[in-house]
């Protein structure tokens, strides 16, 4: 029972860490999108 209550608790960690990482994966993937359009844009006048 002990060891079947660990695991839940690893996988929680893990999928707890997972999200974390989506949302700074969201953040940069967002900001490089504003970059790159910001870039552009300046291109482009």
């Amino acid at each position: 029972m002990l060891a079947q209550q660990s695991d839940i608790t690893v996988i929680k960690n893990i999928l707890h860490r997972e999200a974390k990482v989506k949302k700074i994966w969201k953040k940069m993937c967002l900001l490089f999108v504003i970059v790159f359009v910001a870039a552009f844009m300046g291109r482009e006048v």
